[in-house]
């Protein structure tokens, strides 16, 4: 019995190496990969987007109310 993304895509698709990576892996339907898990440069980049929207809004609408 094939898988449900068997029978959804062409035979051609099921099995397609991912276009940004220039490594010959190939994505197996019947084993899905995990998506990577967070590294602490995201953490660092999350903190930082919210730290900027902390202090920028009250700045921004301050500024623009006087």
């Amino acid at each position: 019995m094939p898988s449900l993304l068997q029978m959804i895509l062409p035979p051609n698709l099921t099995t397609s190496t991912m276009m940004t990576s220039s490594s010959s892996e190939s994505y197996d339907a019947d084993n899905p990969i995990l998506p990577p898990e967070p590294i602490l440069g995201d953490y660092v980049e999350m903190f930082t987007l919210v730290l900027n929207f902390i202090v920028s809004a009250p700045l921004n609408l301050a500024a623009y109310t006087q």
